[in-house]
């Protein structure tokens, strides 16, 4: 089977893949490749995985709903197709948030067409909204960063509300984890200051999951 990340850069590669919705007895077409539907999209390796990091960490529990953030890279593409490959054991209901954060003009607005036609190919539902991050910079003296992360935990907050989903995944993986810590060790953190980003946690009123954090 193919690594996430190859799979993901495969689609982002070839926008115009064939690529089926995930129907059980029915191979997947990547590329005019089918995949049998018994080893998914991205293979048991990663399949599993995702289901034990959700049952062991008991990130969720079976009937609820997930959004999943998917910005379009490699990561939260290989997230969004692992979750979908292990949606029907897990007994959960996915939807995608993309956000636009105003940024890249043409490029951003590519990656929330390429968001948009997967999650249309994976017959799940998509929630997409775009946002003036500059701007909010300024407004609140933020960093374009911060800023950032604010409007994109804002939109994660309100569409899960909406869709009344128990958390939002994020695709933070074991590479983002090691950035965190060696920062904080940069920045001086003391061995209190030097906890990683938490498998599970609430920013405000949401609950964030990071199914990944164990992948490279």
């Amino acid at each position: 089977a193919m690594t996430p990340q190859a799979t993901a850069l495969a689609l982002r590669v070839g926008f115009g893949f064939d690529v089926h919705p995930l129907t059980p007895g029915r191979p997947l077409i990547l590329g005019g490749v089918a995949i049998p539907s018994d080893v998914g999209l991205l293979g048991h390796p990663m399949r599993t995985h995702i289901q034990a990091a959700v049952l062991k960490h008991r990130l969720l529990s079976p009937g609820q709903r997930l959004l999943v953030a998917v910005s379009g890279g490699a990561d939260s593409v290989a997230l969004l197709l692992a979750l979908a490959d292990a949606a029907p054991a897990l007994k959960l209901r996915l939807a995608v948030a993309h956000l636009n954060h105003g940024i890249r003009g043409r490029c951003a607005d590519r990656d929330a067409a390429f968001v948009l036609e997967l999650a249309k190919k994976l017959g799940i539902p998509a929630f997409l909204a775009k946002t003036d991050v500059p701007a909010l910079a300024r407004e609140e003296g933020l960093s374009i960063e911060m800023a950032a992360r604010k409007a994109r935990y804002r939109f994660f907050e309100d569409t899960a509300r909406k869709m009344r989903a128990a958390a939002v995944a994020t695709a933070h993986t074991a590479d983002d984890q090691a950035e965190t810590v060696l920062l904080k060790l940069a920045r001086g953190a003391g061995p209190r200051g030097l906890a990683g980003i938490p498998r599970s946690g609430r920013t405000g009123r949401l609950k964030v999951i990071r199914p990944l954090l164990d992948v490279t």
